[in-house]
């Protein structure tokens, strides 16, 4: 799926989503590549280009990574052992510290004492990772980090729910990842992700503000969906794409002419970020509540991998399933979704003019 170079550049947020939601459409998975520099790990795993999409066989996706030092009887960690990445059961957490990639992990999860683990990827991969200088500290106070592998770290903690823990990265200009630790034991949140996925794939139209980073500055792009097959977009720039069965229109601005692509794909509406077949969703738990447009919501952190990409989810749902806000952390692409206007009466319409 190859989308036209200046939309590329211009209209990253939009070409995800294409991409995105007609992959889903021809049932394979999905990784996100970040905009701009391209992370080395994904280049090399799937050959792909900067503001594209891949898709990625289920049968290809590894299962997910034991704990480090898992095996007692072992004598060095394997390379999966190593890779700082949660496993079932653990109460897991993504975060962003300037541009790396921060992933939290607390194994048992339960009140006293803790294995922290930590995960680092900067956009130069895990390569490059092995020399991130990490440190951790809970409620203000410094706890030494073990090396456990290029992205992995790990240390032993008291915890009982509530604590601050900040995670820096960096030596001369330190950024900071920062968690809270949910109520411990945290609630399996199985059965909330299950009522999330049937009442958002029920939806017959829906809006998103995207906000990406790591960009500087961040790029924003509003979206409206209507089902079965229809999507549209702007981004601050002023790009605009409206897409309508088996044709999309592209222009760069307000004035200016569209252009319309016979694509040969039509859309799959509804369809998220978090979606795909065969996708595995790792240890989700209800690590809090808040309000968010008016009404209450329990916030859902769950983890899922993609060949060799992780991904970490937090999502904000109402009552009644419907999902008001989602954080996506993945390398190089640390992504915030608003969603709005839940079957609200609009139609979208191919550009007239």
């Amino acid at each position: 799926m190859i989308l036209r170079s200046r939309l590329t550049v211009c209209n990253h947020s939009a070409i995800f989503w294409v991409a995105l939601l007609a992959a889903l459409a021809a049932s394979g998975l999905f990784v996100l590549l970040a905009a701009s520099p391209l992370p080395t790990q994904l280049t090399n795993d799937i050959g792909a280009v900067p503001g594209r999409v891949a898709l990625v066989s289920p049968a290809v996706a590894p299962a997910p990574p034991s704990r480090p030092g898992a095996g007692k009887n072992s004598l060095a960690p394997s390379p999966t052992q190593a890779s700082g990445l949660p496993i079932q059961g653990d109460v897991t957490l993504g975060g962003a510290a300037g541009d790396v990639l921060v992933g939290l992990s607390l194994q048992p999860g339960v009140p006293g004492r803790n294995t922290v683990l930590v995960y680092v990827l900067p956009l130069a991969g895990e390569a490059a990772a092995a020399a991130v200088s990490t440190t951790l500290s809970v409620d203000g106070n410094a706890i030494d980090l073990q090396v456990c592998g290029p992205t992995c770290r790990s240390a032993e903690a008291d915890l009982q729910g509530g604590e601050r823990i900040e995670v820096g990265v960096g030596d001369a200009t330190r950024a900071l990842a920062i968690f809270t630790v949910p109520m411990l034991p945290a609630p399996d949140g199985s059965s909330l992700f299950d009522q999330m996925q049937q009442r958002m794939h029920r939806l017959q139209t829906y809006r998103v503000i995207e906000v990406l980073g790591p960009a500087n500055p961040l790029v924003r792009t509003v979206y409206s969906f209507q089902a079965p097959d229809r999507m549209q977009s702007e981004q601050d720039s002023g790009a605009e794409m409206v897409w309508v069965g088996l044709h999309r229109y592209l222009r760069d601005g307000p004035g200016a002419p569209w252009q319309v692509e016979d694509t040969g794909t039509a859309l799959t509406v509804p369809a998220f970020t978090w979606d795909g077949p065969d996708r595995q969703v790792l240890s989700p738990h209800i690590v809090g509540t808040a309000p968010l447009d008016g009404v209450e919501t329990q916030v859902l952190a769950f983890f899922e991998q993609v060949g060799r990409t992780p991904i970490w989810f937090r999502a904000w749902i109402d009552a009644e399933g419907l999902v008001h806000r989602v954080e996506m952390r993945a390398q190089g692409h640390f992504m915030d979704h608003r969603y709005y206007d839940f079957d609200a009466p609009f139609v979208i319409e191919p550009p007239t003019s």
